[in-house]
């Protein structure tokens, strides 16, 4: 009788061992598909693609090529990317600013597609540039598709969902 209370004991723990692991599996799954790539955030992300392409898009894709992070960050408004020259350059900057504030962008970070210096350099460094630890783990599940010669939007919102877009030929 002693040997098969052991054995029920032992079937059930191991039954809840892996039924725990199985639902935080699951607590991971549904917070990704609620944070990551939502309807929304891919919405706004090709208004910002869309945004980005009509601003000095082949500055950014040089800085980016020519950077060893792998990644560039555009999230300020009063960046080189921005900008405009004569008297469109204080409408411009409000036109930025404004559209940043109707799409709740928190931080814009520009790649290659193939984020694997980018996810190194994110890790290692992201947090001295205010990279969100949710941003870094949403960076890391990203996957590379083999496409060269194109280029990568990470965008997070404010209210802590992330979207990722590709952009460029």
């Amino acid at each position: 009788m002693l040997m098969e209370t052991l054995i029920v004991s032992v079937f059930v723990g191991v039954t809840l061992i892996l039924l725990f692991v199985q639902l935080r599996n699951i607590e991971t799954s549904y917070d990704r598909t609620f944070s990551y790539n939502t309807t929304h955030g891919l919405y706004n992300a090709a208004k910002t693609k869309k945004y980005l392409l009509t601003r000095n898009y082949e500055e950014m894709v040089s800085d980016v090529l020519s950077t060893t992070n792998g990644y560039i960050d555009i999230t300020s408004c009063t960046s080189g990317y921005y900008t405009a020259t004569g008297e469109n350059a204080s409408l411009t900057q409000k036109y930025c600013t404004d559209f940043y504030k109707a799409t709740r962008i928190k931080k814009i970070l520009f790649s290659l597609e193939d984020l694997k210096d980018a996810k190194y350099k994110i890790l290692t460094t992201g947090r001295a540039i205010g990279v969100s630890q949710k941003m870094i783990d949403f960076a890391q599940y990203v996957k590379y598709d083999g496409q060269n010669h194109v280029y990568r939007l990470i965008i997070e919102y404010e209210d802590e969902t992330y979207a990722s877009i590709k952009i460029g030929e």
